[in-house]
């Protein structure tokens, strides 16, 4: 078997290369990347396997001496690229600075994201590499929807809060004329382990001619509306105040 230490010494030896195209041929097939380069006529001078395997082209389409302008239009018709697309391409061909972009393509019906980095050679042409950054696409996908699902937990949370707190100053209402008084807020978990948030005052009481579940009091149907938010029930006690109880499921966590 051939060590890495004889191969090393083999790349260097002529007997074994008698062509540097031999040496050329295995570095680029053994480049993780896909790889070709492009001369100053738009010639294909040299191209690695991967490059054919990313593009799935058909076969004869890439080969030493073609015209890459002709594989870039039977990219274009293969994968349904519009004219504008192509000769962006094409151009893009002639740019005397290095530029990375990422696009995606379509191979055998999958949908594969790319990117592209070019580097001009000094006399014209470029040489391009091309990476496969499908999966890198995949897990930017998932965290946006990640952190999509958590801002609206996060607006969901801020609105319950927010109708928390409609339903507490519905209560201060108990004391009128600047009459002081105490609202005590506190939830906890019963025998069935339901959660009951309590709210209560020690104010003049909740009068005896409102229905307190069909009203037009802001605060009450807020209250009403939060409890059925939370599939839960609610509860009023008149008694040296008023004390509100609504009782809802617990998490099965807790």
């Amino acid at each position: 078997m051939t060590s890495a230490s004889d191969l090393n010494r083999k790349l260097f030896n002529k007997d074994y290369f008698p062509q540097q195209a031999d040496v050329l041929n295995i570095v680029l097939d053994n480049i993780a990347q896909g790889m070709v380069v492009v001369g100053p006529d738009y010639r294909t001078l040299a191209f690695n396997r991967h490059f054919e395997d990313m593009f799935q082209l058909p076969p004869g389409t890439i080969a030493v001496g073609v015209d890459f302008r002709e594989i870039l239009k039977k990219w274009a018709l293969v994968t349904g690229q519009d004219r504008q697309m192509l000769d962006s391409a094409i151009q893009q061909l002639d740019k005397p600075v290095s530029f990375e972009l990422e696009f995606p393509r379509l191979i055998k019906g999958e949908l594969r994201w790319c990117r592209l980095i070019h580097n001009p050679l000094p006399d014209k042409g470029c040489v391009r590499t091309f990476t496969d950054i499908t999966e890198r696409k995949q897990a930017e996908k998932q965290l946006v929807s990640s952190l999509t699902g958590k801002t609206v937990m996060l607006k969901e949370i801020h609105h319950r809060v927010k109708n928390n707190m409609q339903v507490i100053s519905s209560l201060k209402y108990a004391f009128p004329e600047g009459r002081k008084g105490t609202v005590r807020v506190g939830i906890s978990k019963n025998s069935e382990g339901n959660n009951v948030l309590t709210a209560a005052d020690n104010g003049i009481g909740f009068p005896a001619s409102i229905d307190f579940y069909h009203t037009t009091s802001l605060g009450l149907r807020l209250v009403n509306l939060l409890t059925g938010q939370l599939r839960g029930t609610v509860e009023l006690a008149v008694d040296g105040g008023t004390k509100v109880s609504i009782t809802f499921p617990g998490s099965r966590s807790n």
